[in-house]
């Protein structure tokens, strides 16, 4: 443990070590996962166009063609995949 941070508060310590907050670290990872099965740089089991699809309407996307679109689900294990 970093001295003098044994009485300071999670945020107080997050702040003082300019740290992200765990929400913060999870959304982010989610992402680069997200970028990973899109690029298929990672050899997985997961099918992208099973959870989601690329939106071809270039308004509202700055010119690319990489906005996602979660796909409409009932079941849990889809509805909960990434991080809220």
């Amino acid at each position: 443990m970093v001295k003098g941070l044994g009485g300071k508060s999670y945020d107080e310590r997050l702040q003082m070590l300019n740290l992200w907050t765990l929400e913060e670290r999870k959304k982010r990872q989610d992402l680069i996962e997200v970028f990973k099965i899109c690029k298929g740089m990672i050899y997985c089991t997961i099918n992208p166009s099973n959870l989601f699809y690329f939106n071809n309407n270039r308004k509202g996307t700055r010119g690319h063609s990489f906005k996602l679109v979660k796909l409409w689900c009932m079941r849990d294990s889809r509805k909960h995949f990434f991080f809220k």
